[in-house]
């Protein structure tokens, strides 16, 4: 017993899980005893508690109906406690951080020491800046997590040749997809990612011609479709929305009635769009935030970025004393361009329907 405890202790996954817990709780969690509520957050928490949790879902019947399901469970859970909510969002973001893991060690499970520092760019990415309103935005954070998670779970099913936990696995994965897409239509554009990287996992495994990657992927994948196509059909054609920022129909309206105008802006909005998401989000917020900032809190942010940098020090150091001498295949030659062309493509697919729906 002692000695597998030992075995797991000095094991590199368990320090690359210690590595993404710490950065995660270092970079989204240190400020949470000074967080409250905000904005959106206040007339959730006076519903709940003025009319009782139930009453949150009908907030959400304009929209999104599902997520006002949801967050009325979370609520009954959480209650009006602060701390809660702000540890629940934290929960969220450090599943996705996992799960994200997980899909790149699926993808690349020789490349040990690059997955880890891609999680940890994931982790610390400023694209979600609205976490510290946790009551209302952790749905964001949920319905992202689901996404990843259920990209994981298929591949592990991909990876497993136990007809049963390969059964279990794609039909929880096909669970998660459905659950993620009633809760934010626009992240639909991750099923793009999924199917990358099925595709890209099935050519590492020796389907190289056309035609037996194109029959495996069908087999692989037609559920995920399946989801797709029911939600679209409800969403258009069967929930009425009366919210103008999600109305299927007023949509397509503007496309039909502007069509040159709507298709040249979806075009130059989604460049935009990608560039924001892939390069400028990294400079342009941090840029804004650092110029408005007080000595105080970059001082904060010098020591929270240092800890951080440290600790992938700290991991390095051991990654080249026990496990690199070990791992004959850690090379990057040749994988610079598939990281590029996965990504981008990954980000697009993501950044698409966003714009599609005038978001």
């Amino acid at each position: 017993m002692k000695q597998s405890i030992q075995k797991i202790i000095k094991s590199e996954i368990f320090f690359a899980f210690l590595l993404i817990l710490f950065t995660t709780l270092i970079t989204h969690g240190s400020r949470i005893p000074q967080l409250g509520y905000y904005h959106d957050d206040w007339y959730l928490l006076w519903s709940g508690q003025a009319r009782g949790a139930q009453s949150i879902i009908p907030l959400f019947s304009t929209d999104r109906p599902f997520m006002g399901v949801v967050y009325s469970l979370v609520y009954r859970l959480l209650g009006e406690t602060i701390v809660h909510w702000h540890l629940y969002a934290l929960l969220w973001r450090l599943i996705g951080g996992l799960a994200f893991f997980w899909i790149l060690r699926l993808i690349w499970p020789s490349q040990k020491y690059i997955t880890t520092l891609m999680v940890v760019l994931f982790i610390v990415y400023p694209g979600f800046l609205s976490q510290p309103n946790a009551n209302t935005k952790q749905n964001h954070l949920y319905g992202f997590g689901c996404a990843l998670v259920s990209i994981a779970l298929m591949l592990q099913a991909m990876k497993t040749n136990h007809k049963l936990w390969k059964f279990g696995l794609g039909f929880l994965s096909f669970i998660l997809t459905v659950n993620y897409l009633f809760i934010y239509e626009y992240m639909i554009g991750l099923e793009g990612m999924r199917l990358a990287l099925l595709v890209y996992g099935l050519v590492q495994q020796g389907f190289t011609k056309t035609r037996s990657l194109v029959l495996e992927v069908v087999k692989r994948w037609w559920p995920y479709p399946l989801a797709m196509a029911g939600f679209i059909y409800w969403r258009i054609f069967i929930f009425e929305s009366s919210r103008n920022a999600t109305d299927a129909a007023r949509l397509a309206s503007d496309y039909l009635g502007n069509l040159r105008a709507m298709l040249l802006r979806l075009g130059v909005e989604t460049a935009k769009n990608f560039l924001d998401t892939s390069i400028f989000a990294w400079f342009v917020k941090p840029y804004l935030l650092f110029a408005n900032a007080s000595y105080s809190d970059l001082a904060s942010a010098v020591l929270t970025a240092g800890t951080v940098v440290g600790l992938v020090l700290f991991y390095l150091f051991f990654f080249k004393k026990w496990w690199a001498g070990n791992d004959a295949e850690e090379k990057t030659t040749g994988l610079l361009q598939e990281f590029l062309w996965l990504g981008a493509f990954i980000v697009a697919c993501a950044v698409f329907p966003v714009v599609l729906s005038g978001r």
